[in-house]
């Protein structure tokens, strides 16, 4: 989902929060509402920017296999990018909050792994960092969204 997607997906969320605000009386169930809504949207803004790094993380991983031959470190990468979006995945389906939080730490951890990754295949002068710095900002921006998911969700756990 580019910005403009993002921008359009949410001021829907806002014309929406907005009806239904005086659609319900009771203010409690209101807001269960209003917190699951806003949830939904950014679970799916997260599960999509996953699995567009994972899918640039394998193509990266299959140029490089190409180029140096070099696969110990690239399948250590691929496992870890393409777990983020299957632990993201799997929280959203989760029995309880407590697992839902479980999931995310898991993604969280394999984010921070696969950017561990990406930086030791440029220390280890398999690629230039040019080719590099793209991917390790993509990884840290899935990082500070499952920060952000994993705060609110850790607030509403009462």
């Amino acid at each position: 989902m580019n910005n403009e997607q993002y921008k359009i997906e949410r001021q829907k969320w806002y014309a929406y929060l907005y009806c239904s605000l005086f659609i319900e009386r009771s203010g409690i169930h209101c807001l269960l509402f209003i917190e699951k809504r806003f949830l939904e949207i950014k679970e799916s803004i997260l599960s999509e920017k996953s699995l567009e790094f994972a899918a640039q993380t394998v193509k990266f991983c299959i140029k490089i296999n190409a180029e140096t031959k070099e696969n110990i470190i690239t399948k250590q990468l691929i496992r870890s990018s393409t777990s983020v979006g299957a632990n993201i995945n799997e929280a959203n389906y989760g029995v309880s909050r407590a697992d839902f939080i479980a999931k995310m730490h898991i993604a969280m951890k394999e984010a921070s792994e696969s950017e561990y990754w990406l930086k030791l295949l440029y220390k280890a002068e398999y690629v230039k960092e040019n080719d590099v710095i793209a991917l390790i900002e993509k990884c840290r921006e899935l990082e500070r969204m499952l920060i952000s998911t994993l705060k609110t969700a850790k607030e509403n756990r009462n």
